[in-house]
């Protein structure tokens, strides 16, 4: 199965580095969307062999939309693509999963996720009560933050929206059903729907990226 991934990463460079090194084990290709003034992502994406595009596509009010549709015209479109945001990160098993399910081309897959902050994630004030997490995780397991489709039944993302909080509903609409992967992944942060509001979270050590790691793998079995 071919994959190749789009994200955009606008002033998100302290998320996306918790994910990038290991998100980028399941695609084959990875096309990163940034602004030409957001050296930090430019140089993350740089360090770990990401291709990464600059353009000035997002507008005053964060037009994520615009930018989706930028980076997926700048790739093959040869097979499965997925769009996923900066702040996600994935099981280290997620390809293999993907590719173990029955993938239907006109049918949109997305994922369950749970929400860490930063206290969660960097002073170890972890929920040990596994279960408990997996059935925390939200409802709408659609929402744009992974968005897995097949070329053949890509329509471009809605541009004509005041901010982000909408788009996950347009695109919903424009496949015939709608599919669930079977694992859990982590999302950091908060929602920002026009641009970066939130802190920016301290640098993580190796031994704290490591421990995050694992405990997705925990969550997972």
């Amino acid at each position: 199965m071919y994959i190749e991934a789009v994200t955009t990463c606008v002033n998100y460079s302290d998320l996306l580095d918790l994910s990038i090194a290991e998100n980028k084990r399941h695609f084959d290709r990875w096309v990163i969307v940034t602004t030409p003034n957001d050296t930090k992502t430019q140089e993350l994406c740089q360090a770990h062999d990401v291709e990464c595009l600059q353009a000035d596509v997002f507008g005053p009010k964060f037009n994520q939309c615009k930018a989706i549709n930028f980076g997926i015209k700048n790739i093959s479109k040869q097979g499965w693509i997925l769009s996923l945001d900066a702040d996600i990160l994935l099981p280290r098993n997620a390809k293999e999963i993907i590719e173990k399910n029955a993938l239907e081309e006109n049918i949109l897959y997305g994922v369950p996720r749970i929400n860490l902050t930063l206290g969660d994630c960097k002073y170890v004030n972890w929920i040990t009560n596994w279960a408990s997490m997996r059935n925390d995780a939200p409802v709408n397991t659609m929402a744009g933050y992974f968005h897995l489709f097949h070329n053949s039944s890509f329509k471009p993302y809605y541009e004509e929206l005041p901010t982000v909080a909408d788009k996950d509903f347009y695109f919903q609409s424009a496949f015939e059903s709608w599919g669930v992967m079977p694992m859990y992944v982590f999302h950091f942060g908060e929602s920002n729907w026009a641009g970066r509001e939130s802190p920016i979270y301290p640098e993580f050590s190796v031994g704290e990226k490591e421990a995050i790691y694992y405990k997705l793998e925990e969550v997972n079995k």
